[in-house]
C-alpha cells in the first residue's frame, strides 16, 4: 500500500494533559513521520506513512484517547505523502481561533506522589512537582497555546536534568510544560522563617499554604480550640468549614460514600465533597448546622506533606477576610494566620476548590473551571453574561462554545466586584475575544446587571436582560439539549417581569420565551435584605398577613401598610419561616441558606417517617395556578403548640413541598421537567419530589455540570441569548 498523508486538528481539552507527546509515541510505534503542534483550536498534526497505519493512529486515537483529553472535535484531510522523514513536536502556533483550549487545574497523579514519597528520587520531597498529567494549568495561563513561555514558568529555566527529561520521548515528562525540580523551580519558603510544620499544627496554630489557585487557611480539624480561633479570625461563626483528609480508607470510616463518590473524590478534579457522617469522631463545630461536611484529598505533596506525625484530619479553607475574594499574595493574609508556606510560583487566576453535594456540583473551581460547553450552531456575534450577584459567574460564549468562568463570590463585598471585573478582563484577553453583546439579570439593582448595562452604554453594545429564572430553566435545558419542558424554580428570591421577587415557580419553557403556570400565592417581604437574613421577622409578617396578633407593633404596621415591603413568592423565604416557626432557627441567619440547612438536619432526625402533608389550597388568578400556603403555617403551627415533635412537623414539611410541586404539575400536558434553583441542593426534599415523579412515569432532568443554585444563572444567561442569534 502506497505511502499517504494525513493532516489531523483536534480541538477540546487537548493542551497541558500530554496529548502532543501522546500522539508522538503514537506515531513513532506505527513507523509514521510527521509533526505535531500545539495551535489556538487545540492540536494540529501532519502524518506520513503506510495508509493502513495512519488508520489504525485514527482508530487508536478515538478510542483510547490520552487520560484527562476530552476531543470534541477531530478533523481528517488525506493527501499526498510529502517525503517528510523524521518524526517532531514543533514549536506552538499563535493565531486568532474561534476554537480555544484552556487546561482545567489538575490534582497530582500517583506517579508524581510516589516520586515525592520515593528518597531514591530527585524529586524526593519536591512539592511542587508535576508532569504532563497534573499540576497547574489554568490558574498559570497568561496566554494560550499552553506553552512555557505563555505560563508563570516562563522564569524558571530548566536545569540539565529537567531539560534531558523535557526533550527525550521515552520520559513522561516529554514536553511537559510544567517541568520543574528543586534545582530549577519553582520552590517554596516559609513565612516569617522556617518552622516545623507538624508541631505547628499540633500546637493548634493557623497555617497559611499557597496552593493551586490560591491561599488556604490550614489547621487540625481534631483540635477544638484551633477550629475556634480560625472561626473568630475568618469571622465565620456557623459557615460548614472542609476537611481534608489524609487517605481514601479513613474517608470510608467516617463517611457513608458510594462507589461513584469515591471516583469523584479520587478524580484529577479532586473536589470536596459534602458527604453523610456516620462516625463522629471530629468536632461539631466543623458543621455545626448539619450531619454532612465536606471531604477532599491532598490534592498535591504541597498537602500531602502536612500529614505525619498523627495529624490525620486538616481544616482547609479559602484564605481571605470576610468580603473578599481568595488571596493570591501572602502579604493579604498576615493577620488571619501564625505562619505561611508560600511558593514563588504567580497565579496568574485565583481559582477556590470545586465544591459537589454528594454527586451535585454547587461550586465549580478548581479541576473544572473553565467549564466548556460545545453548542450545535456557531453564533457569529461573541456574548458575555453577567450571572447572578449571589454565587457570581459569568459566562462568555463563541463561535460553536460558552465558557463558564469558576466560582467569583458574592457581589455585594466590593472586593469580590472589582475581582469579577479583572477576572472578566482576563477571560477576554485569554480568549482573545471582544464580546459584542452583553447579557445581565432584569433586576434593576444587581451590581452584577448595572455593570453589564454600564459597558453596554459605554461600548455600543447590545443588552439582553434575562428574567432570573427563565435563565436558571435555560441552565440546565442548555445542558440537557433541552427544545421544551417544564422548569421547577424554587430558590431563594430573583426578579420577576411583574416586578415582585420570584422562588416559586413552575415555568413552561419554549425556544425564545417561557410562560408561567403556576407558583406559591406571593407573600409580604419586609425591608427584603434585612428580613432575608432575618426569619423571625419573615415569619412575624405572615402572621400579621393571616391576621394574628404579633407583639412587633411597629413591624405590624408596616405590614399592615406595606411600607418598605415586597411581594415573594418565593419557596426559600418559606423554609426560613417554617424553620424560624419550629424554633430551629432563632436571631438572623451568619450564611446564606443557614435556616433550611438546619430545617433538613432536623427532619432528617425524625423517628415517625409517615408521609403525611399538611394542608394548602390551590386558587387560580386569571390563568395562574396559585398555591396558598396560609393554612399549612396555621396547621404546623396548631400542631407545634400541642406538642407534636419538631423532627416530625419538619419532616412533614418536607414531604409537603414535594406535594406542592406535584400539584403545580398537575393538568398540564406531559413533558420533561427541569429541576433548577438552590432549594433542589436541599437532599431531602429533591429525594422525595424526585421519587414522585418517577412514579408517574415522567422524565426529569437535573444538573450535572453546571450547578443548580445561582452559580448557573450566567449559563442560562447565555442559552437565551444564543436563541436570539441563532
Amino acid at each position: 500500500m502506497s505511502n499517504k498523508a494525513l493532516i489531523l486538528n483536534i480541538s477540546g481539552t487537548v493542551q497541558g494533559i500530554g496529548f502532543r507527546p501522546f500522539l508522538y509515541n503514537l506515531a513513532s510505534n506505527l513507523d509514521l513521520k510527521g509533526h505535531i503542534r500545539n495551535n489556538s483550536e487545540g492540536v494540529s498534526a501532519h502524518f506520513e506513512g503506510d495508509e493502513k497505519k495512519l488508520e489504525i493512529l485514527i482508530q487508536k486515537l478515538t478510542n483510547n484517547p490520552p487520560l484527562n483529553a476530552n476531543i470534541e472535535g477531530l478533523s481528517q484531510t488525506w493527501s499526498k505523502s510529502m517525503g517528510i522523514t523524521d518524526l517532531s513536536i514543533g514549536k506552538s502556533e499563535v493565531k486568532n481561533s474561534s476554537i480555544i483550549s484552556i487546561p482545567p487545574d489538575l490534582a497530582t497523579c500517583n506517579k508524581c506522589f510516589d516520586e515525592f514519597t520515593n528518597a531514591h528520587n530527585r524529586r524526593f520531597s519536591y512539592p511542587l512537582t508535576s508532569c504532563t498529567q497534573c499540576g497547574p494549568r489554568y490558574s498559570i495561563t497568561e496566554e494560550l497555546p499552553f506553552d512555557r513561555e505563555r505560563t508563570s514558568y516562563k522564569n524558571f529555566s530548566l536545569c540539565k536534568e529537567c531539560l534531558g527529561e523535557y526533550e527525550n520521548p521515552q520520559d513522561r515528562r516529554y514536553h511537559a510544560q510544567t517541568t520543574g525540580c528543586s534545582n530549577c523551580g519553582p520552590n517554596i519558603f516559609y513565612l516569617p522563617k522556617e518552622f516545623n510544620v507538624h508541631e505547628f499544627l499540633l500546637s493548634g496554630k493557623i497555617l497559611g499554604l499557597k496552593g493551586i489557585g490560591g491561599f488556604q487557611l490550614i489547621c487540625n480539624a481534631e483540635d477544638f480550640s484551633a477550629i475556634e480561633t480560625l472561626r473568630e479570625r475568618k469571622n465565620r461563626p456557623h459557615r460548614p468549614l472542609a476537611v481534608m483528609v489524609k487517605s481514601l480508607e479513613l474517608v470510608r470510616e467516617i463517611c457513608e460514600i458510594t462507589v461513584e463518590e469515591e471516583k469523584l473524590l479520587t478524580s484529577p478534579i479532586a473536589p470536596i465533597v459534602i458527604l453523610p457522617i456516620k462516625k463522629n469522631i471530629l468536632p461539631s463545630l466543623i458543621s455545626p448546622d448539619s450531619n454532612t461536611v465536606g471531604f477532599f484529598l491532598p490534592t498535591s505533596p504541597l498537602h500531602q506533606m502536612l500529614f505525619k506525625k498523627g495529624i490525620n484530619y486538616l481544616i482547609v479553607t479559602s484564605a481571605n477576610k470576610k468580603g473578599f475574594p481568595i488571596a493570591t499574595k501572602a502579604e493579604e493574609i498576615t493577620a488571619l494566620v501564625d505562619g505561611i508556606i508560600s511558593h514563588n510560583r504567580p497565579i496568574i487566576a485565583r481559582c477556590d476548590d470545586s465544591v459537589y453535594l454528594r454527586l451535585d456540583l454547587i461550586r465549580p473551581g478548581r479541576g473544572m473551571a473553565p467549564l466548556v460547553f460545545p453548542h450545535a450552531k456557531k453564533i457569529k456575534k461573541p456574548i458575555l453574561s453577567l450571572g447572578a450577584d449571589l454565587k457570581n459567574t459569568f459566562c462568555i460564549s463563541k463561535a460553536n462554545k460558552s465558557y463558564l468562568s469558576p466560582h467569583i463570590g458574592n457581589l455585594f463585598n466590593f472586593p469580590t466586584f472589582l475581582d469579577l471585573k479583572k477576572q472578566v478582563s482576563n477571560f477576554c484577553n485569554l480568549l482573545k475575544v471582544d464580546p459584542e453583546v452583553i447579557a445581565v439579570d432584569l433586576h434593576p439593582n444587581y451590581v452584577s446587571s448595572n455593570l453589564g448595562r454600564e459597558m453596554a452604554r459605554q461600548k455600543g453594545l447590545k443588552l439582553v436582560e434575562v428574567v432570573h429564572h427563565h435563565a436558571h430553566a435555560l441552565s440546565v435545558m442548555g445542558e440537557h439539549k433541552l427544545e421544551e419542558a417544564y422548569a421547577l424554580t424554587f430558590d431563594g428570591t430573583g426578579y420577576g417581569p411583574d416586578g415582585t421577587l420570584w422562588g416559586g415557580e413552575l415555568l413552561h419553557v419554549f425556544p425564545g420565551g417561557f410562560k408561567r403556570l403556576s407558583s406559591l400565592k406571593p407573600f409580604l417581604l419586609p425591608g427584603g435584605e434585612g428580613a432575608i437574613k432575618n426569619p423571625e421577622i419573615q415569619l412575624m409578617a405572615r402572621y400579621v398577613e393571616l391576621g394574628m396578633e404579633i407583639n412587633d407593633k411597629l413591624l405590624k404596621k408596616i405590614c399592615k401598610k406595606e411600607i418598605n415591603t415586597f411581594k415573594t413568592s418565593s419557596v426559600g423565604r418559606l423554609f426560613d419561616q417554617i424553620s424560624a416557626m419550629l424554633e430551629i432557627q432563632k436571631g438572623p441567619i451568619t450564611y446564606e441558606g443557614q435556616a433550611a440547612v438546619r430545617l433538613e438536619s432536623v427532619a432528617q432526625q425524625s423517628n415517625d417517617l409517615t408521609l403525611n402533608s399538611f394542608n394548602f389550597k390551590t386558587t387560580f388568578e386569571n390563568d395562574l395556578k396559585l398555591i396558598d400556603t396560609s393554612d399549612l403555617l396555621k396547621e404546623m403551627l396548631f400542631k407545634k403548640d400541642n406538642g407534636a415533635p419538631i423532627p416530625m412537623l419538619a419532616y412533614r414539611f418536607h414531604y409537603t413541598m414535594a406535594k406542592i410541586a406535584l400539584k403545580m404539575l398537575e393538568d398540564f400536558k406531559p413533558l420533561p421537567v427541569v429541576f433548577c434553583g438552590g432549594v433542589f441542593q436541599n437532599q431531602l426534599f429533591s429525594s422525595m419530589l424526585l421519587k414522585k415523579l418517577k412514579e408517574r412515569g415522567i422524565k426529569i432532568y437535573r444538573p450535572q455540570k453546571i450547578p443548580t443554585n445561582d452559580a448557573g444563572i450566567s449559563f442560562g444567561q447565555i442559552i437565551y441569548c444564543r436563541q436570539l442569534l441563532e
